[in-house]
C-alpha cells in the first residue's frame, strides 16, 4: 500500500478524480447515446468504477472518497444554471452516482483497508454495483422514472431490471474498479513527490487539471442542451 498521502494531495486528489467522473458522466452520456447497442449505463457505471479505483488506489484513506460522487453530482447539475434545466432533469443519473459511490466506498472500507488484492477489488466493484442497481430501481421509479426505467414496472420487474442491467454495471464495475486501483496507485508516489519538491507547479496543474474539467463539461452542457439521462 502507498504511504499516506499529505492533506493537500489527498484533497485535490479527490476533486480532480471527481471532476473526471462528473465530466465523463456529461461526455461519454452523449457520445455512447446514438448507438443503441452498447449499454449506456454500464459504460457509465463501469467507467465510474474506475476513478473510484483510481482514488483508492492514491491513498490508504476511504472516508473522503465519499466526495466523489458529491463532485461529479456538482457537475451534471450545471445544467440547472446553465441551461435552466429543472433539478430533477439529472435526479435518477445523480441518484445512480452517489449510491454507487456510496457503495463502493463502503465496501471498500469493510474489505480493503488492509490489504486491496485483486480478488478483493473485483468484488467491491462488481457486487458495489450491483447493490447500488436494486436501491437505483427502487428510488428512481418514483423519484424521477424514465421510459426506460418503466419498462421493467410490473411484477418481477426488479428482478429483470438487477438480473439485466445490474448484471452488466457488476461485470464491467468489477473490471474498472482494479485496473483504476493499479493507476492509483502507480500516480501515489509521483504525486507526493511533486507537491513536496515543486509545490508551486503542483498546485498549479491541479487547479488547471480541475478547472478544465469544469470548463469542458459546461462546454458540452451548453452544446447539447438538458438531455434527459
Amino acid at each position: 500500500m502507498p504511504e499516506r498521502m499529505t492533506g493537500g494531495v489527498l484533497f485535490t486528489a479527490v476533486v480532480a478524480v471527481g471532476s473526471l467522473w462528473g465530466l465523463s458522466e456529461v461526455l461519454l452520456n452523449e457520445a455512447v447515446r446514438p448507438v443503441a447497442e452498447i449499454p449506456r449505463a454500464g459504460v457509465l457505471c463501469g467507467t465510474g468504477a474506475l476513478l473510484v479505483g483510481v482514488a483508492l488506489g492514491c491513498s490508504r484513506r476511504i472516508a473522503p472518497l465519499l466526495a466523489l460522487p458529491l463532485v461529479a453530482i456538482a457537475i451534471k447539475q450545471m445544467v440547472v444554471p446553465l441551461v435552466g434545466a429543472t433539478v430533477t432533469c439529472k435526479a435518477n443519473s445523480c441518484l445512480g452516482v452517489l449510491l454507487q459511490g456510496a457503495a463502493w466506498t463502503g465496501l471498500a472500507a469493510l474489505s480493503t483497508a488492509r490489504r486491496a488484492t485483486l480478488p478483493r477489488l473485483i468484488g467491491v466493484g462488481a457486487v458495489g454495483a450491483l447493490a447500488a442497481a436494486v436501491p437505483f430501481y427502487l428510488v428512481g421509479m418514483r423519484l424521477a422514472p424514465c421510459p426506460y426505467l418503466l419498462s421493467f414496472q410490473g411484477t418481477g420487474g426488479l428482478i429483470a431490471f438487477a438480473s439485466t442491467d445490474g448484471v452488466i454495471w457488476a461485470a464491467l464495475s468489477g473490471i474498472g474498479l482494479p485496473i483504476g486501483h493499479e493507476i492509483g496507485r502507480r500516480l501515489a508516489r509521483p504525486l507526493r513527490d511533486v507537491e513536496a519538491r515543486r509545490p508551486a507547479l503542483y498546485w498549479a496543474a491541479s487547479a488547471a487539471a480541475i478547472l478544465g474539467c469544469w470548463l469542458v463539461a459546461a462546454l458540452s452542457i451548453l452544446s447539447t442542451g438538458p438531455l434527459q439521462p
